[in-house]
């Protein structure tokens, strides 16, 4: 299946950017995880030896040590990008506009792997962030926070994000209820662009 769609050259050689683009939509994929270091070097993705170590910790590999390809590619990007510092993480969280519980706090510092410098990459922080309970998102910062989640909304998207969520009396949203509404909303107007780009057919009565 891969071979039919991979973008090969004159020359018969295969392009290794576009090979990876072509190998990303292919489910039950697996990778292992002895490989994961040519991967991220294909990706471009340079991870120093903590970050390497902090990825083959997270990962869930099977029995045989193979991890699926989307998921070793997705906690590979948490790595990457702006870096920011752990002791300014009240700062940091205020700035995308999260909002913690004191236990969430807690339990988010015990779970971030830091370096020697004492920082962290901001995407890797965003994605401990969502794996905690009861995380919340100011109302006057979502533009930001699905910014800073690498999340593209139109205008008619940001619009309809705003109407699906309920906020409460401090002006928050629950982070999984921001997400569940994101993911309707993407898929909608999906939906939406894929009828309007088809004609419409007519069925004989």
């Amino acid at each position: 299946m891969l071979s039919k769609t991979l973008p090969i050259s004159r020359d018969g050689k295969v392009y290794k950017k576009r090979l990876l683009d072509s190998v990303k939509p292919l489910k039950g994929k697996k990778v292992s995880v002895n490989n994961l270091d040519t991967l991220m070097e294909n990706m471009e993705i340079q991870l120093e030896k903590e970050d390497y170590e902090g990825l083959l910790t997270h990962l869930p590999a099977d029995e045989n040590k193979m991890v699926d390809l989307d998921v070793a590619m997705d906690d590979a990007k948490a790595f990457t990008g702006e870096k920011v510092n752990v002791s300014n993480l009240d700062n940091v969280l205020r700035t995308v506009g999260l909002v913690l519980t004191a236990e969430g706090h807690e339990e988010l510092l015990k779970t971030l792997p830091t370096h020697a410098d004492g920082k962290i990459y901001k995407n890797r922080l965003l994605k401990g962030v969502k794996a905690l309970k009861g995380p919340r998102v100011k109302i006057k910062k979502l533009d930001s926070f699905v910014e800073n989640m690498g999340i593209r909304l139109k205008d008619e998207e940001f619009e309809e994000l705003m109407t699906q969520l309920s906020a409460d009396g401090d002006n928050t949203v629950g982070l999984n209820d921001l997400m569940d509404a994101l993911s309707y909303i993407k898929g909608f107007f999906n939906i939406v662009t894929d009828l309007k780009s088809h004609r419409t057919i007519h069925f004989p009565h």
